[in-house]
């Protein structure tokens, strides 16, 4: 589980559209956290890195879930 929290950042934000369930549980932690990072040059991704640790339990869990269904561990009806 801990390696899905260090890769938290790189899907948020690596990812060119990151699934509209995490984008909704984690936008308010982007946007608490790092939202005076500007976007480029990996900025955001060290940020969110830094702060990896106060991101809420709903951008984990939703994060941990897309990462289950991109691994075919889960499909999407899987989810609540």
């Amino acid at each position: 589980m801990r390696s899905a929290f260090l890769m938290l950042p790189l899907l948020l934000i690596a990812t060119a559209a990151p699934a509209a369930d995490v984008k909704d549980a984690c936008m308010a932690d982007y946007l608490a956290l790092c939202g005076s990072v500007p976007p480029g040059g990996g900025r955001v991704v060290a940020c969110m890195k830094e702060h990896r640790r106060q991101v809420s339990m709903g951008c984990k869990v939703a994060v941990l879930r897309h990462m289950a269904e991109k691994k075919g561990l889960i499909s999407a009806e899987d989810n609540p």
